[in-house]
């Protein structure tokens, strides 16, 4: 992350910056239903799931407070994200009835999600030790992919992105 900032104490305090993030995450799991095969040497249902997530986000944002007098501002932020992830995964029996995983061959996916989220805030100091202040944002967080999907169309299916609008007061 990288950040411009006004220096601060003029009639107008502002910052701006740019946001990248990128990760690679491999992972094997293994799960065990112990009582799912019935009796016998398979009486355990043992799987193995195979993950690699690769991901990035890219973000830009900028803010900027408005000091109408110097105990009473205005502020008003926007914040663009695009984040994209790519999903490769695959599921193995080893011993036991699939009940509740499919074995699957690799299956491979994409998908990228882009958001605009804001907030706008104004803040009164009364006296010198009290705030009083309303805000409203939005936030967003990405869709991705199960960790550990149990068949194939599982895997092959991203979940949405989530947002949400804070008020404070």
């Amino acid at each position: 992350e990288s950040r411009l900032v006004s220096p601060g104490g003029a009639r107008v305090d502002w910052l701006a910056g740019v946001f990248f993030s990128r990760e690679e995450i491999d992972r094997r799991e293994g799960f065990a239903f112990p009582t799912l095969g019935g009796p016998g040497p398979n009486a355990n249902s043992v799987y193995n799931s195979f993950q690699l997530n690769e991901g990035a986000s890219w973000a830009a944002f900028a803010q900027a407070t408005y000091n109408v007098t110097d105990r009473f501002g205005v502020t008003a932020g926007l914040r663009y994200s695009w984040d994209k992830k790519d999903f490769t995964s695959s599921a193995a029996g080893v011993s036991g009835p699939g009940l509740l995983v499919r074995s699957f061959s690799e299956i491979s996916s994409d998908e990228s999600w882009s958001n605009v989220s804001g907030r706008l805030a104004a803040d009164y100091r009364p006296v010198e030790d009290m705030l009083l202040y309303a805000s409203i944002s939005t936030g967003y967080k990405a869709g991705g992919f199960i960790g550990s999907p149990t068949t194939a169309a599982a895997a092959s299916t991203p979940f949405g992105e989530e947002t949400a609008t804070n008020y404070e007061l």
